[in-house]
């Protein structure tokens, strides 16, 4: 299951990073930020998912240099695309959301599992 979760985590993230450096034809209406902010709640959580043994704040701050990266890579002349630090802060707080979500889920089914008696 860990490996399943991990190529999805891994396709997932290759999809965010495309689609971030694809031109825009027609900005949203109320701009991307919902975009960014739902793409790294389901990257952060896929991530706590995936890798349960590495630290909550490790995984933030690897979805920090991702949406840092993503940032970066918009700079690159001939993409018709914009970096926007509003953008990095709307990656950030899907990433706690994320995280926060998955860490529950993880804990409520481990508490399920220690009560039921399957530990």
């Amino acid at each position: 299951m860990i490996r399943l979760l991990q190529i999805a985590f891994a396709a997932a993230a290759l999809f965010a990073f495309i689609m971030a450096l694809l031109p825009v034809e027609h900005a949203p209406e109320h701009g991307d930020k919902m975009q960014h902010l739902f793409a790294f709640v389901v990257l952060a959580g896929l991530s706590r998912l995936a890798f349960p043994w590495l630290a909550v704040p490790s995984l933030f701050a690897a979805m920090l240099a991702f949406g840092a990266l993503i940032e970066v890579a918009q700079l690159i002349p001939g993409l018709n695309r914009q970096a926007d630090a509003a953008d990095l802060f709307a990656d950030l707080i899907g990433a706690a959301i994320g995280l926060a979500v998955a860490s529950t889920a993880q804990w409520l089914a481990t508490r399920a599992r220690v009560q039921s008696g399957e530990d």
